[in-house]
């Protein structure tokens, strides 16, 4: 009998881990990595660069203007959505036929941007580093519709943690990795390697197998301006409490919108090193991100988008806490271990939770459009509150700020109460809800 129940749950776990393992979700996972590189390596990672180069750092911080394409790629999605390139949108579907153009301006600009000297031509080095961002931001766009598209709706969960965890793979890559080996080759050669790993991206879009939805938009006779720009937000205005989905974008995540990039400056004055930092706030974390990312694709399945949004929102609401018992604690690296572990955890069930809302709220005809509605909306959360973050900081100390914190957060985990009960795709595809 104790055999029987063994076997009972390997097969349990097997059911549960085996929609990672399509081919179509890794294929998937392959881009999303390819989509975590160049966001590290035109932000902290070109920081590092450009400092070496003897840049200023008021300078060096205007250069995060080049993630202002994450914020505003809502206004080139209806052109993603309805305007065909020609060959290509016929032979290999909308979606595919972007993602293959927005792959190869994403490496061919790495490798020239490697190439370029930001002192001697900083203007086409700047260029060059807004067609790389627009070209990953679009990229992202683009694969999160066709997730809709292809997958079936049990397992967009899956879709968005193995997205998760191989986004976070690519930042490594871009980021720890890259400032690794800095120490051994030049700039120009490591973003010149990138630039010739980012080529597989193509081949990858390739291999995706074609949306069923492609015939739909391409039979669309009505004009531009109505099918384009006016049709995606109609359609999202007519669900009953859209009003509370854009606000629920946009207070989410509004405690780890407020603490920011704050907790390493936390830890340095707490006495951590920057070594026992990076160590644990970038290696140990990010895997405890994965795994937080992994079970709240496993509840989604089991328990519904609002039940896992409730556990995440709740459990990650909570943590923050942690952060006051650090101020207590000191430096005891056992306790910013488990600070970071707890923190990183029920932040991969949110966030995976979050996102995959996001996904049941976009018809499948507009999903670019009305996905780029709804990320710009929690990018510019992220960047208009983290900005704040400082200044609190100095108004209210630590202790005081972590209190704000997770108070203020618990605004956008009670809004969840607020949000409609059903969108069209979830009825329509017998989504679980509850």
């Amino acid at each position: 009998m104790n055999i029987e129940l063994a076997r009972s749950k390997r097969i349990d776990i097997w059911d549960l881990m085996t929609p990672y393992f399509s081919p179509s979700i890794l294929k998937m996972g392959f881009l999303w990595v390819w989509g975590g590189i160049p966001f590290m390596i035109t932000g902290s990672t070109m920081a590092v660069w450009l400092k070496e180069y003897g840049i200023s750092y008021t300078t060096i911080g205007l250069f995060s203007f080049l993630h202002l394409p994450y914020a505003l790629r809502f206004l080139w999605s209806p052109v993603i959505d309805h305007i065909h390139i020609p060959y290509l949108s016929e032979k290999f579907g909308q979606q595919r036929a972007w993602m293959l153009v927005v792959q190869c301006t994403a490496f061919l600009s790495l490798l020239s941007l490697s190439q370029i000297s930001p002192i001697e031509f900083p203007f086409l080095f700047i260029a060059l580093g807004f067609f790389l961002t627009i070209s990953a931001a679009t990229s992202d766009m683009i694969l999160l519709a066709y997730q809709i598209q292809i997958l079936p709706s049990l397992q967009w969960g899956v879709g968005e943690s193995t997205g998760f965890f191989c986004y976070r793979v690519g930042m490594l890559f871009g980021g720890a990795c890259a400032l690794a080996l800095s120490n051994y080759f030049s700039w120009a050669s490591l973003y010149f390697f990138f630039g010739i790993f980012l080529i597989g991206g193509p081949f990858v879009v390739l291999a995706l197998p074609k949306s069923s939805y492609e015939k739909k938009l391409i039979d669309l006779k009505t004009s531009f301006f109505r099918k384009a720009l006016l049709a995606p937000f109609q359609v999202f205005v007519s669900h009953p409490g859209w009003w509370s989905v854009l606000i629920f974008m946009f207070l989410f995540r509004l405690q780890d919108n407020l603490i920011g990039s704050m907790p390493s400056l936390f830890y340095l004055d707490l006495g951590f090193s920057k070594g026992e930092i990076a160590n644990c706030q970038k290696v140990f974390g990010m895997w405890m991100s994965v795994l937080g990312g992994v079970l709240g694709g496993t509840l989604l399945r089991s328990h519904g988008y609002f039940k896992t949004l409730w556990i995440g929102g709740i459990s990650h609401g909570l943590s923050g806490f942690c952060y006051l018992v650090q101020t207590w604690g000191g430096a005891s690296l056992p306790l910013l271990y488990t600070t970071t572990a707890l923190e990183d955890l029920s932040k991969g069930i949110a966030i995976i939770a979050f996102f995959s809302y996001q996904l049941t709220c976009c018809k499948k005809e507009y999903a670019v459009t009305q996905l780029a509605l709804l990320t710009s909306l929690t990018h510019l959360s992220q960047v208009s509150i983290s900005s704040l973050s400082g200044f609190f900081v100095d108004i209210l100390g630590w202790k005081g700020f972590f209190t704000f914190t997770t108070i203020a957060g618990f605004l956008g985990i009670l809004w969840i109460k607020f949000l409609p009960a059903l969108f069209e795709t979830r009825e329509r595809d017998n989504l679980k809800i509850y």
